[in-house]
């Protein structure tokens, strides 16, 4: 009764806001268009309203008592289904510990973590006071089991570096937060349908819950607890909103609310319910909050670094913007012309034009960054940052490298298309007149030429052959003289001109 009673008052719901829409657009026809052609508009109007509705309309196809059903299945977490989470934390770990994007995402698909957290969402929309009890335990149990796992693999794990699908995953983004939610509203409508498809897998694997899982369980293992802080808010931030998306497509839908017996039990329920739905509305919205200032801070942060700090006399090496909420700073190893200290302070009032007014600048440079390696070995840069400089020097010296190696080929073709100029030209004229006695005169020079590139300085032999020569005997003498003339001057390339003096 409930259920039926639902839908009907979802269908009345969606009946009254068509009528209105159809009403309103039926008084805007009125007003503008003539009375012979109101009626057709009128209709093909409500037609195209129609139409969409039905292609837009979610409530089609939805099976609420097995939906239910399978859901409250999915959330108890006993027996075989510790066995399979344990398993796939293993795996995540191992994808993690070893960089391999394709072995986390294998992970993700055997993954039964989505089951409890779909249940706190369904348990909130249709007021289960026993459905969220049972989905907050459970999900206890998997963090609990996650975590331990996790930690138990990389305590014994021989690889104890920091790959990048770690590091991704230490610091929510605004991106992590849009794709949880949009994870969960398709995940609770692809498993709400009679006919199954291939949506579910998709959103956990999109979604991405046990990779942080993992990674908080690398923080306490390895020590670092700024690592597991990080993971861990970024499991709760997509716990939270996955949460949030399914009450929103379960009370849109119009799944049925528990009935009570008891009226004043009832009350007592849906307020115990809504406490809790503000409990979990507070932190989802100030972590949304702080994740949207983070990702603006850090894109004015990056603007600034390459509007006013890169340019051909310094190189950023590396760039650590950090947010906080009293301003963030902006910390900066820099390679090149040493900023003065009026430099540096014409950077810090330029933060301001950046939105940036109470950010802190800091700014190593070259005699700062030798300084600070010689002291690494007392541990004062970490490694990750050591590491980072390293390589970042390492490509610029293979770029400028590069740079002067192609200076350098480009200065020998100078020099051998100059070559000649080593040879008295006096000298050469006597050679080329004993070898070639055909020839009346000639003269040597160096020439630009401008038809094969846009400026090309070439050895030029200019003749004047004797004058009963044939043309064909001409060209091949000049042939001839053009080769000898590349060996004589140890060249690649000259040019051979006839011509006549008239």
């Amino acid at each position: 009764m409930a259920e039926s009673k639902e839908e009907n008052n979802t269908d009345e719901k969606g009946t009254s806001n068509g009528s209105s829409s159809s009403e309103t657009a039926d008084k805007i026809i009125e007003k503008v268009v003539p009375d012979e052609h109101q009626e057709q508009l009128k209709n093909s109007f409500r037609n195209f309203l129609d139409s969409i509705k039905h292609y837009l309309n979610i409530r089609e196809g939805v099976d609420i008592p097995n939906t239910i059903e399978s859901i409250k299945a999915d959330v108890e977490f006993k027996g075989y289904n510790i066995y399979i989470l344990v398993f796939s934390i293993f795996i995540a770990s191992i994808g993690l510990n070893v960089n391999s994007t394709a072995v986390i995402i294998g992970a993700m698909l055997i993954s039964p973590l989505m089951g409890p957290i779909v249940g706190v969402g369904l348990a909130v929309g249709t007021i289960d006071l026993k459905l969220l009890r049972k989905s907050l335990k459970n999900l206890g149990i998997t963090v609990l089991f996650s975590v331990a796992a996790s930690t138990l693999y990389f305590f014994i794990s021989p690889i104890h570096e920091d790959s990048h699908e770690l590091l991704a995953r230490t610091t929510p983004t605004i991106l992590d937060a849009f794709v949880a939610i949009f994870g969960g509203l398709a995940g609770i409508m692809a498993s709400s349908r009679k006919a199954k498809n291939n949506a579910v897998p998709g959103v956990a694997i999109a979604t991405a819950l046990m990779p942080p899982l993992c990674t908080a369980g690398y923080g306490i293992a390895s020590g670092n607890f700024n690592y597991f802080i990080g993971a861990f808010y970024l499991f709760l931030l997509n716990s939270l909103f996955i949460t949030l998306s399914t009450v929103v497509v379960v009370r849109f839908v119009g799944f049925p609310k528990v009935d009570f017996i008891n009226s004043a039990r009832e009350r007592q329920v849906k307020r115990l319910i809504y406490a809790f739905t503000f409990v979990v509305l507070l932190p989802s919205g100030y972590i949304f909050w702080n994740v949207i200032q983070e990702s603006i801070f850090l894109q004015r942060a990056n603007e600034f670094v390459r509007t006013h700090i890169e340019n051909d006399h310094t190189s950023v090496i590396k760039s650590e913007p950090k947010f906080d909420n009293n301003g963030g700073s902006i910390r900066l190893f820099l390679m090149g012309d040493l900023l003065t200290p009026q430099d540096i302070q014409d950077l810090e009032h330029e933060l301001a034009v950046f939105g940036l007014e109470n950010t802190r600048l800091i700014i190593r440079q070259n005699k700062d960054l030798s300084g600070d390696i010689k002291d690494d070995i007392s541990g004062r840069l970490r490694d990750e940052v050591k590491s980072g400089i390293l390589e970042e020097m390492f490509k610029k010296n293979e770029e400028l490298l590069g740079q002067k190696e192609l200076e350098i080929e480009q200065l020998k073709k100078r020099l051998q298309s100059l070559y000649g100029d080593s040879i008295p030209a006096h000298v050469l004229s006597r050679e080329v007149a004993i070898n070639y006695p055909r020839l009346k005169s000639a003269y040597f020079a160096t020439v630009e030429h401008n038809m094969d590139s846009p400026s090309d300085t070439l050895p030029t032999l200019f003749v004047e052959w004797q004058d009963k020569l044939k043309k064909s005997d001409k060209k091949e003498l000049s042939l001839q003289l053009s080769q000898w003339l590349k060996v004589r001057l140890n060249v690649d390339t000259i040019k051979v001109i006839e011509y006549r003096d008239s």
